[in-house]
């Protein structure tokens, strides 16, 4: 049986690895990691522990011989300057995209074996007792690698770790009994501007194991989806650099003709950085810049930081929506469950304006109805960072060359 002092051992050696709170905010920025060198390993323990928290936390380090469980969750934390100045002025944001064209087309042409795109996706999302719900913060890295030779595509996925949303988040997540895991829970891809998001997994606070997602010949047996229009490599840089031409090849896309809400600005920067990260050729990146400096409602934020601390300039466009926040568990076929009734959202875009590559996508709630709060940072509920998009002559994980 393990005594009061062996348990109060285990409490002072937690509380010597405990890091304080700025080293639990490098942890978050080096989430979306560093554009150049090593990635650092992520680590999840929580910061500021009281005395009463961290002897639980203490038992809980020695159930873990019996029951594998993870480290419990930090607090979300953003950067500083990651909120940037918006400048309404249409002309600022045509100069900030007219800009971005004119590096994307002066970019070095480069060759490889393999396109690899490698992302990190964030969502937020409300998990716990109906009469109690809390946020968490659920993250992924996605790597794609498409070969030039074949088309072949594989998709590798990991699971980083959930973390609480805030302080009020961690209350009730001590009210909930401190899980370390949740149930369908998970959002793999990057959300819609109503809050739709991919996936329905079980999350816990540690990170999981990279695994494979599938690898295959992609939708319509094309890697590439281009506004919804599958594509094979050919087929994607045979693309015209003609901004109006690109424009209507998204717009007559059925994702955008169904569409229940929102308007062509907002669909056009919810899909065109997708595209941006794929092996398009270079005049074409510059079209789909200059093809969005056309877009009317969309405005520039300026020099921001994004969720894991990347510089970059943004834009911005605006829209107020009907029905936000779908609950809908992914291994169901029910009608999607709103959180909110109405809701207002930005979605950014930041660009590095030394490559003409997009750096992070992300949504944030500017306005939603009264009562309901959202007590993510700056309203934010989901984003993608842009770790890597380019050529290589590498193999793919587990491939045999």
């Amino acid at each position: 049986m393990r005594t009061e002092d062996d348990l109060r051992a285990a409490l002072t050696t937690l509380e010597r690895h405990t890091p304080d709170a700025d080293t639990v905010l490098r942890a978050v920025r080096s989430a979306g990691g560093r554009r150049r060198g090593r990635r650092p390993a992520l680590r999840w323990w929580a910061s500021g522990l009281t005395t009463a928290g961290a002897l639980a936390a203490a038992a809980a380090v020695f159930a873990m011989s019996a029951t594998p469980a993870g480290p419990p969750p930090s607090v979300f934390r953003m950067p500083d300057g990651t909120e940037g100045t918006a400048n309404s002025d249409v002309g600022a944001a045509r100069q900030v995209l007219l800009a971005a064209a004119k590096t994307a087309a002066r970019s070095p042409l480069t060759t490889g074996r393999h396109w690899k795109k490698s992302t990190i996706t964030g969502n937020f999302v409300q998990v716990g007792p109906s009469d109690d719900r809390y946020l968490i913060m659920d993250q992924s890295r996605n790597e794609s690698w498409t070969a030039r030779s074949s088309d072949d595509v594989m998709v590798f996925t990991q699971s980083l770790g959930a973390q609480l949303a805030s302080t009020r988040d961690r209350a009730a997540w001590r009210r909930d009994g401190s899980p370390t895991a949740w149930a369908s829970a998970g959002a793999s891809g990057l959300a819609g501007p109503q809050g739709f998001t991919e996936g329905g997994n079980r999350v816990t606070t540690a990170p999981g194991e990279r695994h494979m997602a599938f690898g295959e010949k992609g939708p319509g047996g094309r890697p590439f989806s281009v506004g919804g229009h599958s594509m094979s490599l050919k087929e994607l840089q045979a693309l015209p650099a003609d901004p109006a031409r690109l424009e209507k090849l998204f717009l007559d896309s059925p994702l955008y003709k169904h569409r229940e809400d929102g308007d062509a600005a907002s669909y056009l920067i919810e899909q065109v950085p997708e595209v941006l990260a794929m092996p398009v050729t270079r005049q074409v990146r510059s079209a789909l810049y200059r093809m969005l400096a056309g877009v009317s409602g969309v405005r520039s934020l300026g020099r921001v930081r994004d969720v894991a601390g990347h510089e970059g300039v943004a834009i911005a466009v605006t829209e107020a929506h009907q029905k936000c926040g779908d609950r809908t568990k992914a291994d169901t076929d029910a009608d999607p469950s709103w959180i909110y009734s109405t809701c207002t959202v930005e979605q950014r875009l930041v660009i590095n304006p030394a490559t003409g590559l997009p750096v992070a996508q992300e949504l944030r709630y500017t306005k939603l109805p009264a009562g309901p709060k959202w007590s993510a940072p700056g309203g934010l509920f989901s984003y993608e960072i842009f770790e890597y998009a380019g050529w290589t002559n590498a193999s793919a994980p587990g491939s045999q060359g």
